[in-house]
């Protein structure tokens, strides 16, 4: 597990890592917050979706798309409600390609892990504040056999505490 105060590079160097992964790709985020994630991608995907249900967080994510460029904010819209709102979009056509989630404590919404579960996107990659709900949810990721984890990073934000964070790649079987 890294510790950021101890190599504050290495948490640069992974998110610099997952932006790569997304050029060009179709995007869905949930639980997107105000766009920490998804705003710096809006840039280098095809499309960006952000689904929040905070109404702080929905205003958060306006000033942020308010101020890209014109080009990349013609790429994203929100998605008002809960994560399981996003249900329909994995199951039509096309889906997304990859999907980030970066959940609360609790895990991902029954609805939209079993969608996950049901119809995988070619790449998964999981934020998790909350290390019991993450390994939950990723249990029943993996247990159909439709999804391999390729990625595993777990940083100590807060040290000397029991929390940690997580950050995921899960890919598509097959």
């Amino acid at each position: 597990m890294k510790d950021y105060r101890t190599d504050p590079a290495e948490v640069r160097l992974s998110l610099r890592d997952i932006r790569h992964a997304f050029d060009g790709a179709r995007v869905l985020e949930c639980y997107a917050g105000t766009g920490a994630i998804g705003l710096g991608l809006a840039g280098r995907v095809a499309s960006l979706v952000m689904n929040e249900r905070s109404p702080h967080g929905i205003a958060g994510l306006r000033l942020g798309i308010d101020a890209l460029d014109e080009d990349a904010r013609a790429r994203v819209r929100i998605v008002e409600g809960s994560a399981d709102a996003t249900v329909a979009l994995l199951s039509g056509t096309p889906g997304p390609d990859v999907v980030i989630v970066d959940p609360p404590r609790r895990g991902l919404d029954a609805g939209l892990l079993a969608a996950l579960v049901a119809r995988p996107p070619e790449r998964l990659v999981y934020v998790s504040c909350g290390l019991d709900s993450f390994l939950d949810d990723a249990q029943a990721l993996l247990e159909g056999g439709r999804f391999t984890l390729t990625a595993l990073e777990a940083w100590a934000f807060f040290p000397f505490t029991d929390h940690v964070e997580v950050c995921a790649r899960f890919d598509a079987a097959g």
